[in-house]
């Protein structure tokens, strides 16, 4: 019995993690005043990461760029209320945008038109690093943009 559980540990463990996305995705998802389309990409964590960086998009008024660092080992947590600059580079370009900390998903918030420079840069190229210059404990997260413009599209035909 011990032998045949030992197994079974092993074969799960070997299975790769099904909730991360190495490639944009546009669905529905569940948000606080119920499900809503999202953009969204899970990123490139460092060792020791408990949950991945991750990229979510949605349209309200205005498009919310919500920027999850993922919680970083060691790293020094953000609070409600925190604020930071966020520093995106792409292969194309690099965009510095202005972000507030929001506790209910625990993610940075952006909130900016359709055509702004932000989402410009992720329908193009092939990766966005982002970087909290003002937290250094934090690590530039590496986000692929494989898909993303398909995904961009589809959220934005669902926008009001």
């Amino acid at each position: 019995m011990k032998l045949e559980f030992a197994i079974a540990v092993l074969m799960v463990s070997a299975l790769p993690a099904l909730a991360a996305s190495d490639i944009w995705t546009a669905e529905m998802q569940e948000d606080e005043g119920g499900p809503v389309m999202t953009a969204w990409v899970d990123g490139t964590g460092a060792a020791g990461d408990a949950i991945p960086p991750a990229i979510r998009i949605m349209c309200f008024d205005e498009v919310s760029f919500r920027f999850d660092p993922g919680v970083v080992a060691g790293g020094d947590a953000m609070a409600p209320g925190d604020e930071a600059d966020l520093l995106l580079k792409s292969d194309k370009a690099e965009i510095t945008r202005h972000a507030l900390y929001e506790d209910m998903d625990g993610a940075l918030a952006v909130y900016v038109p359709r055509d702004d420079a932000l989402i410009s840069m992720l329908r193009a190229g092939t990766k966005v690093d982002i970087a909290v210059p003002a937290r250094a404990s934090f690590p530039i997260r590496t986000f692929t943009l494989k898909g993303s413009s398909a995904a961009l599209a589809t959220l934005f035909a669902s926008c009001p």
